[in-house]
């Protein structure tokens, strides 16, 4: 056994002697003139105050930081800040980077992307991003963050907040074969203008893990205020609340269309809101063309739309809603108070539903009618 840790700490001396710790502004004047003099494995340090420019890793596995890093100290991450000045993203991750290259300890503001990712850009790149505070950015998609092309980063430690894109994803887009891992992040008060996904887009084959994640207060125009989710795609979510989101059509809270498959699990659904004309669905949850759902450990209570408060569900012969242990309460609709249920397979077990107000399923009786399977 000592001969092995012998032989690892011989291979890594190298390594840790060659590692070079660049300081910012003492040895470079800014952050990216640190990231070009930078090598593999080095540090780029950065003293608080504000730095007006747009960051390029360049494809370089190197850690760059505020004394957060070294202290450990949050009050850092404020004081150390990344200002785009509105000229494209202001973190662009697109040469390949992974997991050792590292950005933490920052807030990153005012980037202005077209099309992704205002604050931050990662494009077939799989960085670590943590402890960052990322607000007031702008982009087409992705006003927050944008994983696209099978990126699929580290994300842990982060508040996303008053982000907004034109078109899908305000605080987070995730799509074309992109599945990032996200734990411990708050997505609040972000903003889809136009489209999908006021908090987060999910979409074209990607599969997002999101672990102890907060999605409240986002807003989309279209659907999904606090979540949407499309095309073959399969997040996950544990430990999740989402509140107090809306949309102006479909989805409230979460929006799930076109063969996908969603799973919650230990989650919050409350407060969320889709009214449209009479015509809204979902203020909890809309689940429709041939995606579906299962929930376990799940609360969803005190959701709004005119049609399914709790859970709006339009299927397929190929879709199904399983709720295990699932609690509806207090949600509101003129039609399905707790559940609206079409051409589907819903099974239940476990589950209470009580003072939904209208039925606390709806049935709905057209030429193929649903399956409810209850078990207690």
């Amino acid at each position: 056994m000592f001969k092995r840790v012998l032989i690892f700490l011989l291979f890594l001396l190298p390594i840790i002697l060659t590692a070079t710790i660049i300081n910012i502004p003492a040895d470079q004047p800014t952050i990216q003139d640190g990231v070009d003099a930078a090598t593999d494995a080095d540090t780029v340090l950065v003293q608080p105050g504000t730095y007006v420019e747009n960051i390029n890793f360049s494809g370089k596995l190197i850690t760059v930081g505020s004394l957060y890093l070294t202290t450990q100290d949050t009050t850092y991450i404020s004081q150390t800040i990344i200002d785009g000045n509105q000229n494209g993203s202001v973190v662009t991750f697109d040469s390949g980077e992974d997991t050792t290259a590292v950005l933490t300890g920052f807030t990153i503001t005012n980037g202005n992307a077209n099309p992704y990712g205002g604050g931050v850009n990662c494009f077939e790149a799989s960085p670590t991003l943590s402890n960052l505070h990322i607000i007031n950015n702008y982009a087409h998609y992705g006003g927050g963050i944008s994983c696209s092309t099978n990126s699929s980063p580290i994300i842990k430690n982060v508040l996303i907040s008053n982000n907004t894109a034109e078109g899908r994803g305000g605080g987070i887009w995730c799509g074309f074969d992109s599945s990032p891992n996200l734990e411990n992040i708050i997505i609040d008060n972000n903003n889809s203008i136009l489209s999908k996904g006021g908090g987060i887009f999910i979409g074209y084959d990607s599969s997002p893990i999101f672990n102890t994640i907060s999605v409240i207060n986002n807003h989309s125009g279209y659907f999904g205020g606090g979540v949407y989710c499309s095309y073959n795609s399969n997040p996950i979510f544990n430990n999740a609340i989402i509140s107090t989101n809306t949309a102006d059509m479909n989805g409230g809270g979460i929006s799930v269309w076109y063969e996908c498959l969603i799973q919650l699990t230990n989650t919050i659904i409350s407060g969320n809101s889709s009214e449209y004309f009479a015509a809204g669905k979902g203020g909890g949850c809309a689940i429709v063309l041939s995606s579906s759902a299962i929930l376990k450990n799940v609360e969803i209570s005190n959701n709004t739309s005119d049609i399914g408060g709790g859970i709006y569900f339009f299927g397929s012969n190929y879709s199904y809603l399983i709720l295990e242990n699932v609690t509806l309460t207090c949600n509101t609709a003129q039609t399905g108070g707790g559940i609206y249920c079409s051409r589907a397979t819903l099974d239940l077990t476990n589950c209470i539903m009580w003072n939904d107000l209208s039925q606390e399923i709806f049935n709905s009786p057209d030429s193929s009618p649903s399956t409810i399977s209850i078990l207690y």
